[in-house]
């Protein structure tokens, strides 16, 4: 889908290499997804973004040492029944997801 149309707000944008990709699932009553992604911005510090509520995980070539770009855009307008956010990497097939919230923390590194 694309995701030019003005109706849609990119909520965040996030530049680094990834360092670290923990997805986890609690099962039960409610199943509930959670992806936490690390990306290190060289020397400069380190982006923690939380993905909670994810749906429809794609991930590919986790091997790469590209610099990832992935983005996060508001989809609330859209009424999608626990999704608020859809994430693309700039390079689609390398990470693509919908989640209900995201929270992110950024580290800064002392030299």
């Amino acid at each position: 889908m694309d995701h030019s149309d003005s109706k849609y707000s990119i909520s965040g944008q996030w530049q680094g290499h990834l360092t670290q990709l923990k997805f986890a699932r609690k099962s039960g009553d409610t199943p509930h997804e959670t992806l936490n992604l690390t990306l290190t911005q060289s020397e400069h510090g380190l982006i923690l973004v939380r993905f909670a509520g994810v749906r429809g995980l794609e991930i590919a070539n986790l091997c790469s040492n590209f610099v990832w770009n992935v983005r996060a855009i508001d989809v609330r307008g859209d009424q999608l029944e626990g999704i608020n956010f859809r994430v693309e990497e700039k390079e689609p097939a390398l990470l693509k997801l919908e989640c209900e919230d995201l929270h992110v923390d950024t580290i800064e590194l002392k030299s």
